[in-house]
């Protein structure tokens, strides 16, 4: 509960309604289940666990060009991504002494017609309504020009706090 009211600024109400949604996403999509296409993205290695910085915080990478948008359902990424998040909170965190991750996002210079907006916005939704104040530090690897331009534009999709974070 702490979790939740710290990141919605101890308004306790709001901490509770998201706590309360988040118990029902927990329910409603058996985030511990891999569906067939979620496993299929961790073993081709789009997501995956890296190991850890010298501050021992959990560093979660995912390789967007390795990305087929026309072959990859969405809701398959958001399961691989919810699921090892959820081993990382349950297995990687140490309480009190590592309780936030790095996030790498590898883009290796996608074009603007070919970076997956939408996924990487519905990703940052789940993860950031579901794994609140666990984000320590997220970096976009290899942006193109435009992309880097476009920044200006996804940030203003986050919170405050976590374009920071950025």
């Amino acid at each position: 509960m702490m979790r939740f009211a710290y990141a919605n600024r101890f308004d306790i109400p709001k901490g509770i309604e998201v706590l309360k949604n988040h118990i029902k996403w927990l329910k409603e999509n058996d985030a511990y289940s891999l569906r067939p296409g979620s496993l299929e993205l961790l073993k081709k290695g789009v997501i995956y666990l890296a190991g850890r910085d010298k501050k021992y915080r959990p560093i979660i990478v995912m390789n967007l060009y390795r990305v087929d948008l026309d072959k990859t359902d969405m809701q398959d990424f958001i399961g691989a991504i919810a699921s090892l998040c959820m081993i990382v909170r349950d297995h990687c965190f140490v309480p009190y002494f590592v309780e936030n991750w790095i996030i790498i996002i590898e883009v290796n210079g996608l074009s603007l017609w070919s970076f997956p907006f939408k996924l990487v916005k519905e990703v940052l939704n789940v993860t950031g309504a579901n794994f609140q104040s666990t984000l320590e530090k997220l970096y976009l690897m290899h942006p193109s020009f435009i992309i880097s331009g476009a920044w200006k534009v996804i940030r203003g999709w986050l919170d405050p706090e976590t374009a920071n974070k950025i």
